[in-house]
């Protein structure tokens, strides 16, 4: 879209350039061509003379050589001369757009049409009165008031000038009916339905030039967007179009294939086959749901817009709140909430809930609430009044819209009636109550006096006042403030009252005044007023009334006349509460219930009572009132709980509604007649009908416990009445005014109080585009407001770019939507939406609700070439082109908008067949036809819905026209019968393409051809375009003659201007003159005679000439071969004309021919043909030859002299013909047959040839010259049989040039169709000498590659018996497709030339992989491990050479180069089931490549990618890439086995770990059992191999203990590493037993039993070996430590030595002990008396130690001294 600033300069230069061309533009009553309609006039076509008349055509020296010397433009081109423009002068953007283009187009004033009257609309929309008053008669009226008008086709509109015109069946677009008017359809204005035009092939007719005098309409087309700016671009993108070329993109809808639809889809297909297969134009066709978008260089466009499911899909993650998420504020994925700053008392909650939705599963909701607080109506002051929405309530305003069915929308305590008249709300309301509302109020009126008074009702609009129940005032009807009054007698007091009050549109107030005794007309004043009082309607049919005002007690006192006190069971004093209408009764839900028995009752009744649950979820049947105590009976009923509602419950239970927990409500049950009623504060909520007996049979009511006395209600009951009497509507309004809500004004309201937010990511794909966001909202309850939408764009850093904000939508009863068309910024990459909620303070109790947040593109958004133009199958898509129009269907205006230069739309529902035709409407557009012809072909229907945008001249494709036009015809000369007349022509290309096609000219009468021939002109601005052009035509009749002249265009050339294809010609054809006689002076001629002829001839005007022909023929019957002299005669009288004739000697014999010629003034001519004027007669001899067939001319009649050394030779290698003719009358062959001798050469026999002249006679024969022989002259003899000469030559011998063939071969000699570049080709040249079979040839090769330099290859062949084998070595530089081009120039052997071209395609082929595997030596292979080596194998196809062989890992966004393999690498070899290829039977251009791929640090277990890329010298490349699975290496054990051990052994078991990845992140650790009880858990030191860092050995000392023996030790390791893989190994010990012990304290006695305090030995030695081997493991935890920290003296690793203190030991330990292996007596001392162990218990370590300690003794020789 262009901006403001370039809009007012294109402006500018517009208004500039129209001074401009005013000055250079001639007058219209300048001469003007028959071609005028091309928009260029003559004097500017052809410098030095003009087309007024035929004169001046043919006075012009020199007849100009170009048609349009000055050169094409769109304006001369386009031709806007027949264009008329449509201004409403009421409308500043129709005079802005409509003189803009009045001014670029150079449109004359007589072509502008001004819409003056003041009241002519400027709305998109008008009536039918509206376009015939102001715009169709008018323009009747400026049409014929205008000369020149008829030869207007084409009218422009614009934005401005309505849009449409609306009715029922005659509704239409504003442009299809003035279209019609003025002309032939001009009946059809204002009729139903539409019309069909009779222009396109659609038709039946040929595409041609639209013409109004012929069609019988016009063509109209609309400049018009969403902005002015729009509008004028289209002027500047038609300037622009001439001759720009682009893609036509289709878009068929999968979803539209149904019936009634299809057909379009298959018009698509045709379009897609003509545009692309036929005409030979880009497309781009998607057949898929996908929708298209985001084409480049888009030129046509055709789709099913919004139709097309695919359009409006949304890209709003989770706009219909139909995820949940536990971790966001607002309950619904995606989305973020934010609460307003609240007051105490009032609240608001965000939650995500399923039970109001718009289209989807969930909704959000914000429930809100203010403070409110039940207060007492009774003498509260003020009147009680409750607001109602009426926007969708439908109802007659000639009485009052029906109120007590409806729950109010808002209430609220007025103090007086003093409304005065308002447009806007009253203070304290919201928009809802400004227009379309209702109100009612009521309350008390305090007369102060007895009497007569009068109530004046004044309202805007109805109202109605009833008092005392009955109505008073009636002020119905929608109205101004009018005043109703009505008097009536009261006593003094309280009176109560209601008034109901409805407003419409407009302004609205509401007054009350009174009149009476002592009082004047006046505002009924506040204090007149209160809510309630005491006071019960209907008192007198009241029969029980329970206030439970007792205080305390063990009953309820019924104040009413039916005296019935009901009993209170389990109740006490705790019971009794004081509620806002004074005393009321608690009921525990346990067993708290009232109850009394009344007399037996029925009949019509009322029940009315204020109720209070503690909750709503109390049990079902818990009941505040029941009558009578037979469960499930039908005759009677109770007020009950059923699944959180209040419910009417007989046999069947009948809603009031949801029970608002903890909140006091009304409940009314009235019985009428079989006819229940029931309300719900005050609410009617349904009416049941009921069979008779049924409900109102009592006999006893219960309070807080339902009929069968098995379900309690908790919760407070108030104000129980009952009458015998079914009270009324109005009636139990004013019960329900005993107790209201009195709210605060709610603290969360204001602008943007509270929202919710989500942000998106703009996809790419979309960049660039608009978009429409739209969500959907409603209320409940009372709360009102408004939300909108929030766009944002942002950039990367989260900065916000733009903001887009929709209009306010009401929250109403019903789902309602706003929507908003919005362009982000062109940097944004993330979209931010936000719905703020804007609530009012009157707001007390309800909820909003948001659903359905649609967010999507407008698409298509492509690339438009000016010039571009568009359709969619959208049925209202022209329905307006302002800003901010509301969508449900796609807009053209957006096609305007994205840059489309014209397009076509419809502004109401037309039927689908009145769409454009793709198929028609693109090819026209592409064949050159302009934007308005190419629509109007592809639809015939009229005075319909359809609208044209942009430019109508506007075609593109204009430039593949041409247009001949025949200036003028004439005759040079004069035109005689059946002689060559020339006719000649004066014609032009007026075109911008070459002219292909036929003229033709014939005889009108009869239409007889006289000519028909091809005609080519160049282009019109180039040389040759104009000329004067003669051709010859033969009359074949005398006198007058008239002719047509006729071009015809060829069927693959366009001409869309016809009418001056044609002329018309007469002339003169003059009659031929008349020969008389010929003859000669004697009958016998001898050749050498000399004689005289005569010619008498006549004409009708005068013989200018006469001339003759003759000849000597034997036969003259066929004069075909005869030889002609000709004479001119002369004359004395003009009658007889005379010559004479000498014979010649050589003449032959025979008769003498004479064929006489006569000419007269006119050049028209007679001929005479005379075959016997005379015999000639001769017999002499005359040899001639020989003739040498390929020297002399084959024509050679064997009569002529030939020349004695001719230019010419013969061949060597073949038979040359010879040839010797005699001229004699009276020769004989047999006897004077001629001998010819040759100098050298094999001469054949000659034989006779008869010829057809008798006195001629030949002979023919041969010569052959071997090949090889001599290339000099041979010498010719020809001799009579007796010796004499006749005749010689001396003729050359010629050399044949040598002949070449080229081939293009492979290594093994076989052909090849193209040439590959690669290496490994060969040219097999062959050369050819007839005569010199092994003659040499020297020369030079050329060779040329596309897109390289020639090079040369010098060629000397010494015999060229064996072909030469040049071979095409493989180019190292890079090509481009084309062909190879080979020239031989060379010579042979004696000097002949040769010179061959040949060419060979060669084409660029990318790079072939056609084969890819990933394989170890074992064969392919789908996952790598750290530390493990595969090779990645690819057999590549490249026919050139490869420049870049590339292999990548990746994963996450990483990527690195993997390295080739060398060929003495041993892993380049793939194994044998690597890859499918055969490896050994590969073509010259296939190869094998191999790459190493192992894993570093920078990846991560999880899918990566290899990538194989190929690219050949000349840029071609492809890759390929395979998916394969990385994983960390799992650690591998392997164990030492350790064979029998004995028990008491110190064991040293050894494993080792490998892990591939490394052992840094390896930990293992060794479990020792025995029969699952574990012995010790040791964790490991891994010490890796200095050969092998990935190999680590590890090693751990165990001692055993006899107790061990006979037993199976398990070691069970395991490792793992930090990606948790493990490995584990379980090896077995077996345990020998521990040999006896002999002679040792505590061993053996002599029988070998074990001594008994030896008993617990085994346990204590296991214990001793758990307690070391957790000891060895601290140690080796403790090694493991960085160095520098010191271990502890005992950790010592068992194969360590232990080291002794310096000092000698002072302890002595005796055999038999537990200590470890290595450990020294001290040590081990020192450590029993330390600390207990980790892992031991105390009873275990004070055992071991105590046992262990009796093992040593103190050394005295080294104790210390005192």
């Amino acid at each position: 879209m262009m901006g403001k600033r370039h809009t007012a300069f294109v402006l500018v230069v517009l208004m500039l350039s129209s001074s401009l061309i005013a000055i250079a533009v001639p007058s219209n009553d300048a001469p003007k061509r028959s071609f005028e309609a091309d928009g260029i006039f003559l004097e500017d076509a052809f410098v030095g003379f003009s087309i007024g008349d035929s004169q001046e055509v043919w006075n012009q020296t020199p007849f100009p050589s170009i048609a349009v010397p000055q050169g094409f433009d769109f304006l001369s081109v386009y031709d806007y001369s027949d264009v008329a423009v449509l201004i409403n002068n009421n409308s500043e953007a129709s005079r802005t757009i409509g003189w803009a283009f009045v001014t670029a187009r150079n449109i004359s004033s007589e072509r502008v049409f001004i819409f003056e009257n003041q009241s002519a609309p400027t709305k998109e929309t008008i009536n039918r009165d509206e376009f015939t008053t102001y715009f169709a008669e008018p323009f009747t009226e400026m049409i014929q008031n205008r000369s020149n008008t008829t030869e207007i086709n084409y009218l422009v509109t614009t934005k401005g000038i309505p849009l449409r015109v609306s009715g029922g069946n005659n509704k239409a677009s504003f442009d299809q009916e003035i279209a019609l008017v003025g002309g032939s359809f001009n009946s059809s204005v204002g009729g139903g339905g539409w019309v069909n035009h009779g222009y396109g092939p659609l038709a039946g007719g040929a595409m041609e030039a639209f013409s109004r005098e012929e069609q019988g309409f016009y063509l109209v087309t609309r400049l018009t967007g969403y902005t002015v700016e729009t509008a004028l671009g289209l002027i500047e993108k038609a300037n622009n179009s001439l001759g720009e070329r682009g893609v036509f993109a289709l878009d068929l809808a999968t979803n539209r294939n149904g019936s009634g639809y299809k057909f379009w889809n298959d018009d698509l297909y045709t379009a897609n086959t003509t545009l692309n297969a036929t005409m030979g134009l880009p497309t781009v066709f998607e057949e898929t749901s996908t929708f298209l978008t985001n084409v480049s260089n888009v030129m046509g466009y055709a789709s099913w817009g919004s139709n097309d499911g695919g359009w409006s899909n949304n890209k709003l993650p989770n706009g219909g709140f139909d995820s949940s998420s536990s971790t966001s504020s607002s309950g619904a994925q995606h989305w973020e909430a934010t609460l307003p700053t609240l007051s105490a008392g009032d609240s608001f909650n965000w939650s995500r809930q399923n039970a109001v939705t718009h289209g989807g599963s969930s909704a959000l909701e914000a429930s809100v609430s203010a403070e409110c607080a039940p207060e007492q109506g009774v003498g509260t002051p003020g009147i009680f009044a409750e607001f109602f929405d009426n926007a969708a309530v439908s109802f007659n305003a000639a009485s009052m819209p029906l109120l007590i069915d409806r729950v109010p929308d808002h209430t609220r305590i007025e103090s007086s009636f003093d409304f005065t008249s308002s447009y806007g709300a009253y203070t304290g309301l919201d928009n809802r109550f400004s227009e379309d509302w209702g109100a009612r109020f009521s309350g008390l009126i305090d007369v102060p006096e007895a009497g007569n008074w009068t109530f004046f009702l004044t309202s805007d609009d109805g109202s109605e006042m009833w008092l005392d129940g009955a109505s008073l005032v009636k002020n119905h009807g929608s109205h101004g403030m009018r005043e109703v009054s009505t008097s009536v007698v009261l006593d003094a007091g309280l009176h109560d009252f209601r008034i109901e009050f409805f407003q419409g549109g407009g302004p609205h107030g509401l007054t009350l005044h009174w009149e009476g005794p002592n009082q004047t007309k006046d505002i009924i004043p506040d204090s007149a007023f209160s809510i309630a009082s005491d006071a019960v309607p209907s008192e007198s049919h009241l029969q029980q009334h329970w206030s439970f005002e007792d205080s305390s007690g063990s009953t309820a006192n019924d104040s009413a006349q039916g005296s019935a006190n009901f009993t209170l069971h389990n109740m006490d004093s705790s019971n009794w509460r004081s509620c806002v209408d004074g005393g009321c009764l608690w009921y525990d839900g346990v067993d708290d219930y009232l109850e009394v028995d009344v007399d037996d009752w029925s009949g019509n009744f009322t029940i009315s009572q204020w109720v209070w649950a503690n909750a709503s979820t109390l049990p079902n049947y818990a009941s505040v009132f029941a009558a009578g105590t037979q469960a499930g009976s039908n005759a009677s009923f109770q007020h009950a709980i059923f699944s959180g509602e209040w419910r009417l419950h007989n046999n069947q239970t009948h809603a009031f509604g949801a029970i608002n927990a903890q909140n006091w409500t009304h409940l009314v049950t009235v019985f009428d007649n079989g006819l229940a009623h029931q309300y719900l504060d005050g609410v009617l909520v349904r009416s049941t009908q009921f069979p008779q007996g049924s409900v109102d049979q009592i006999d006893s009511y219960r309070l807080g416990v339902n009929r069968a006395g098995s379900t309690y209600f908790e919760g407070m009951i108030d104000e129980v009445m009952i009458w015998n009497t079914s009270l009324s509507d109005g009636e139990v309004t004013t019960l329900n005014r005993d107790i209201y809500l009195d709210c605060a004004a709610y603290s969360g309201n204001g602008q943007a109080a509270a929202s919710v937010q989500q942000t998106f990511s703009l996809p790419s794909e979309y960049e660039g585009h608009a978009w429409l966001v739209s969500g959907h909202g409603m209320r409940t309850g009372d709360v009102y407001g408004t939300f909108e939408l929030v766009v944002e764009g942002l950039d990367a850093s989260g900065t916000v770019l733009s903001t887009n904000t929709s209009s306010a939508k009401e929250f109403g009863t019903a789902w309602a939507s706003t929507t908003m068309r919005f362009e982000p910024h062109q940097n944004a990459v993330d979209l931010r939406v936000t719905i703020p909620l804007n609530l009012v303070a009157t707001s007390t109790d309800g909820s909003v609700y948001l659903d359905t947040i649609k967010m999507y593109p407008i698409r298509p958004s492509h690339e438009w070439m000016n010039g571009s133009i568009a359709e969619t199958a959208v049925s209202t898509g022209a329905r307006s082109f302002a800003p901010g129009t509301a969508y449900g269907q796609s807009l053209v205006a957006d096609l305007l908008d994205d840059g489309a230069s014209g397009l076509k739309g419809y502004v109401y529902e037309p039927y689908l067949t009145a769409v454009g035709l793709p198929s028609v409407l693109m090819t026209s557009y592409a064949s050159g036809y302009n934007l308005a012809e190419a629509h109007a072909a592809a639809n015939l229907q009229s005075s319909w819905m359809g609208v044209t945008v942009g430019d109508p001249k506007m075609a593109p494709y204009a430039d593949v026209f041409h247009d001949i036009s025949l200036l003028d015809s004439r005759i040079l000369g004069n035109a005689s019968y059946g002689q060559n007349t020339t006719v000649q022509l004066a014609l032009a290309n007026m075109g911008m393409a070459a002219a292909h096609g036929t003229l033709l000219i014939q005889d009108i009468q009869g239409n007889v051809e006289l000519y028909n021939g091809a005609l080519t002109l160049p282009e019109g601005d180039a040389e040759g375009s104009s000329l004067l052009l003669n051709i010859s035509v033969i009359p074949l009749k005398t006198g007058w003659m008239d002719l047509r002249v006729k071009y015809i265009s060829n069927a693959n050339a366009s001409e869309r201007i016809l009418d001056n294809n044609q002329l018309t010609l007469r002339l003169w054809v003059n009659a031929p003159p008349v020969i008389d006689a010929v003859y000669c002076d004697s009958s016998t001629y001898a050749r050498g005679d000399t004689f005289i002829c005569s010619v008498e001839a006549t004409d009708d005007q005068e013989v200018t000439s006469v001339g003759l022909l003759w000849t000597v023929a034997e036969n003259v019957s066929n004069l075909t071969s005869s030889v002609w002299v000709a004479h001119a005669l002369g004359t004395n009288d003009g009658l007889r004309w005379q010559t004479s004739i000498t014979l010649p000697t050589q003449l032959a014999l025979g008769s003498l021919v004479i064929e006489a010629v006569a000419t007269d003034r006119l050049h028209q001519t007679a001929t005479t043909l005379v075959t016997d004027v005379a015999q000639v007669v001769d017999a002499q001899a005359q040899w001639f030859g020989p003739h040498v067939a390929g020297v002399d001319s084959a024509a050679w009649s064997g009569a002529t002299a030939l020349p004695y050394a001719p230019n010419g030779g013969f061949v060597r290698g073949q038979s040359t013909a010879l040839r010797v003719c005699v001229l004699d009358a009276d020769h004989d062959p047999m006897a004077e047959g001629p001998l010819l001798t040759a100098s050298r050469g094999n001469l054949s026999s000659f034989t006779h040839e008869a010829q057809l002249d008798a006195n001629h006679h030949c002979y023919n024969g041969a010569i052959h010259l071997p090949a090889g022989d001599s290339l000099a002259k041979v010498s010719f003899e020809v001799r009579s049989s007796a010796g004499a000469l006749l005749s010689s030559r001396l003729v050359p011998v010629a050399d044949m040039a040598p002949t070449v063939s080229i081939e293009l071969v492979d290594a093994v000699g076989d052909s090849l169709e193209r040439v590959r570049g690669g290496g490994g080709e060969y040219l097999r040249i062959a050369f050819f000498d007839a005569d010199d079979p092994a003659s040499s040839v020297t020369g030079d090769i050329m060779i040329e590659w596309p897109g390289a330099s020639q090079f040369q290859l010098p060629i000397d062949v010494g015999s060229i018996e064996e072909p030469l084998l040049v071979e095409l070595t493989s180019v190292d530089s890079p090509l481009e497709s084309g062909d190879l081009l080979i020239t031989i120039d060379a010579t042979g052997r004696h000097g002949a030339s040769i010179n061959r071209e040949a060419t060979f395609t060669f084409l660029l082929t990318p790079p072939l992989v056609i084969e890819t595997s990933l394989c170890n030596d074992d064969g392919p292979v789908s996952s790598l491990r750290f530390g493990e080596t595969i090779g990645l194998f690819a057999v590549v196809d490249t026919e050139r050479p490869v420049d870049v062989l590339q292999a990548s890992m990746s994963q996450l966004g990483w990527s690195v180069l993997i390295p080739q393999l060398q060929t003495d690498d041993e892993m380049v070899t793939p194994s044998s089931s690597c890859l499918q290829s055969n490896q050994s039977n590969l073509s010259s251009n296939q190869f094998i490549v191999a790459f190493r791929l192992r894993l570093d640090g920078s990846f991560i277990d999880g899918e990566g990618q290899v990538l194989l890329l190929v690219r050949d010298l000349d840029g071609l490349s492809t890759s390929t890439t395979m998916t394969i699975d990385f994983f960390h290496a799992s650690p591998f054990l392997s164990v030492v086995p350790i064979d029998n051990a004995t028990a008491g052994d110190r064991l040293e078991p050894t494993a080792y770990v490998v892990d591939l990845d490394g052992l840094d992140d390896v930990a293992c650790d060794a479990v020792v059992s025995r029969n699952t009880t574990v012995l010790a858990n040791v964790s490991l030191e891994i010490r890796p191999l200095l050969d092998d860092p990935t190999n680590g050995s590890m090693t751990f000392s165990f001692p055993t203990t006899g107790a061990l023996g006979n037993t199976t030790l398990e070691i069970e390791y395991n490792c793992r590493d930090s990606w948790g893989q493990t490995a584990t190994f379980s090896s077995n010990i077996s345990m020998l037993p521990e040999p006896p012990c002999v002679d040792c304290s505590g061993g053996q006695n002599a029988s070998g039993d074990v001594l008994p305090n030896e008993a617990m030995w085994p346990l204590v030695l296991g214990l001793v070996a758990l307690m070391l081997v957790c000891a060895v493991a601290f140690g080796f935890m403790l090694r493991r430590k960085p160095k520098g920290d010191d271990p502890l003296q005992w950790d010592v690793e068992a194969s360590e030595s232990f080291e002794e203190p310096l000092q000698a030991s002072s302890m002595i330990l005796h055999e038999g002990s537990g200590i470890p292996g290595g450990w020294s007596t001290e040590a081990f001392h020192e450590w029993l008396n330390g600390p207990m162990p980790d892992g031991w218990s105390e009873v275990q370590w004070s055992d071991f130690t105590v046992e262990q300690l009796q093992f040593f003794e103190q050394d005295a020789s080294v104790v210390e001294k005192d």
